[in-house]
């Protein structure tokens, strides 16, 4: 996660710099893909842990 923070940090002191809007839709849009296989990962270890 630490490099997703700085990621973060780092686009919330360039909001001016051209192209900055695009990063940050597209940070956004990585991390809905990771917070949906973070459900599917804790659906798996869910299924794992009633086995």
């Amino acid at each position: 996660m630490d490099f997703w923070s700085v990621l973060e940090y780092q686009l919330l002191y360039k909001k001016d710099v051209k192209g900055a809007d695009k990063v940050g839709k597209e940070l956004k849009s990585y991390s809905d893909e990771i917070a949906a296989l973070d459900q599917k990962m804790l659906k798996l270890r869910n299924r794992i842990d009633s086995i």
